[in-house]
């Protein structure tokens, strides 16, 4: 971008009353008016050489705006009356939607205030004495029509790129909740592109669902960023409970998703699902949907990250919750009914084995208590529940049994 250039100096004259029926301002301006195609010429050629952001607009239509702007500002001092400013507005809205920045386009303008003082100055100078007294007395308006369409401009170009900018939210905005709703017909409809969102054409993608603490407030706060330095981008979407979001990996692979993970965990302020990865955006509300499953396969109320396909068992039983409690009510009722201190014991116990892979000894390790109390505590939930360790059936339902009471509430027997 060139320089800004400013009006030249009047040269100083004798400020001596000029012949009542000598030359005007205003009759200078009606002069200039005529040579209107060669003053437009010559402006158009000084914006192209002088601004490069100008290099993409089209050639015509900046002939009949540069035209229309010095024809209303020679105008205005010919008939000595305030210039009309729709011409100003509409040039400085075009111009913010065409991405041109708003310092070349009031350069642009003061050029064309430099275009219109040189025709001034030609024809005053022409006229002698008297001609220059007039362009002095008139340099006041002068000035005054510069200040007013320079302040036009700015405004005008600021409320378009804020008006452009609410355009631009609202369409990401559709174009995300169409993609993670699964809306394909509407993201077909808006032309959506992953790359619009920041994200390539294709995978690896991985969606990501985080469950927040308080309505509004980001469960991953800085995340964007944070994946961002380790070269993977996304996009989010928060929502009253939870955050959700599209990881673009930097690279496919579980290193990749490890590194994500770790990102993850470093951000997270409560539980944390994450989908296997895929390719195709079209999958992403499946993606989504499977993220929230890994999410309810952890504990309620603790922090940490988690996929379904790392536990399938529990990810069904979560993904059906009526059924999932009515199951564990069936397999763990007459346990449930226990006392609380003892209803715990054994459920924490039976937790442990499981755990420690059915190591009665690493499940007394984790428990600080010996193997035997773990050997009798385990006989007791065969005893109550009528289901034994020792059958594979029977040790199955007990796992998801136990697992359900985890996940679908927090206290052991608050199922259902």
């Amino acid at each position: 971008m060139g320089p800004a250039t400013l009006l030249p100096t009047p040269p100083a004259v004798e400020a001596t009353a000029g012949p009542p029926d000598g030359p005007t301002v205003a009759s200078l301006a009606a002069d200039a008016l005529v040579d209107l195609p060669r003053l437009t010429d010559r402006l158009v050629q000084m914006i192209l050489e002088l601004e490069e952001p100008y290099d993409t607009i089209d050639v015509a239509e900046l002939d009949r705006s540069v035209s229309e702007n010095l024809r209303r500002s020679l105008t205005s001092l010919a008939h000595e009356i305030p210039v009309h400013v729709d011409c100003q507005r509409e040039t400085a809205r075009r111009r913010a939607e065409e991405g041109v920045p708003l310092a070349s386009v009031l350069h642009a303008f003061r050029l064309g205030f430099t275009v219109i003082w040189d025709a001034l100055m030609e024809r005053a100078t022409a006229a002698g004495e008297a001609g220059m007294h007039a362009l002095l007395e008139g340099t006041g308006d002068i000035w005054r029509l510069i200040d007013t369409d320079c302040d036009v401009v700015a405004v005008e170009y600021q409320a378009m790129q804020a008006e452009l900018a609410r355009r631009n939210d609202q369409r990401r905005r559709l174009l995300v909740d169409a993609l993670f709703d699964g809306r394909l017909a509407e993201w077909q409809g808006l032309r959506g592109t992953p790359r619009e969102l920041g994200l390539p054409d294709r995978g690896p993608y991985v969606a990501v669902a985080a469950e927040t603490k308080e309505p509004g407030h980001e469960a991953l706060p800085g995340i964007e960023r944070l994946l961002a330095q380790h070269g993977h981008r996304s996009v989010w979407r928060l929502g009253a409970d939870e955050q959700v979001g599209v990881v673009a990996l930097a690279r496919g692979g579980q290193t990749a998703v490890a590194d994500l993970r770790s990102a993850l965990s470093e951000r997270a302020t409560g539980r944390v699902g994450l989908s296997a990865e895929y390719r195709d955006p079209r999958d992403t509300a499946r993606s989504l949907a499977s993220a929230a499953l890994g999410r309810a396969c952890l504990r309620a109320g603790t922090t940490g990250v988690a996929m379904a396909d790392e536990d399938v068992l529990t990810a069904l039983a979560v993904g059906s919750p009526e059924l999932s409690s009515r199951f564990a009510r069936v397999v763990l009722g007459p346990l449930l009914s226990l006392r609380p201190d003892e209803r715990d014991r054994l459920l924490g116990t039976l937790d442990a084995w499981f755990a420690a892979g059915g190591s009665v000894k690493a499940a007394g390790a984790a428990l600080s208590c010996h193997r035997n109390t773990v050997r009798n505590r385990l006989a007791r939930v065969e005893q109550v529940s009528g289901r034994w360790l020792s059958d594979p059936r029977g040790a199955c339902e007990l796992y998801l049994a136990a697992r359900i009471t985890q996940v679908l509430d927090p206290e052991p027997g608050g199922v259902g």
